[in-house]
């Protein structure tokens, strides 16, 4: 692991903070998972998931749990072969619209222990059949311990 002191942004304090480059460190021809649980991230950083950083259409598991993420990273979704998302445990209070979801391979999606709550700026899946294929392969989804009070609509339209 390498730290880059060039590479740095402004923390919320406006004081640079180093960001780690783990790139080099990575056997990044044999890179299916991705384990950045419990690091404390604010931000994924978009550029590691570039051709030129990783093999993308490689990538089937990546868990981002335990951190701060207040958003979804919309690189991710975009993720060929990506089987395995664990987004548990961070802050999470909305999601990405459906036209953005682009992993069709997804069959586990954790979101538990978020911010989720059931309101209109969540995505809305239609019966449009583009928008139902992308999960298709989706067996597991977990919305627990959220702010949700009732099964959100979107949820229920992925089984229907």
């Amino acid at each position: 692991v390498t730290t880059n002191a060039s590479d740095s942004e402004l923390d919320e304090d406006d004081e640079p903070m180093n960001i780690i480059d783990i790139r080099s460190s990575l056997k990044i021809a044999e890179t299916h998972f991705l384990q950045w649980s419990d690091i404390s991230l604010t931000i994924f950083p978009s550029s590691f998931l570039s051709p030129e950083s990783l093999p993308l259409p490689q990538i089937t598991h990546v868990d981002l749990s335990l951190n701060q993420l207040t958003s979804v990273p919309l690189e991710l979704l975009q993720l060929p072969s990506l089987a395995f998302l664990n987004l548990s445990n961070n802050l999470i209070s909305s999601l990405p619209g459906m036209s953005l979801w682009g992993c069709t391979q997804l069959e586990i999606l954790d979101l538990s222990n978020n911010k989720l709550i059931a309101d209109p700026s969540l995505p809305q899946i239609s019966k449009n059949q583009k928008e139902t294929r992308m999960f298709q392969k989706l067996w597991n989804l977990d919305i627990s311990s959220n702010g949700l009070t009732c099964c959100p609509g979107w949820v229920m339209a992925l089984y229907y």
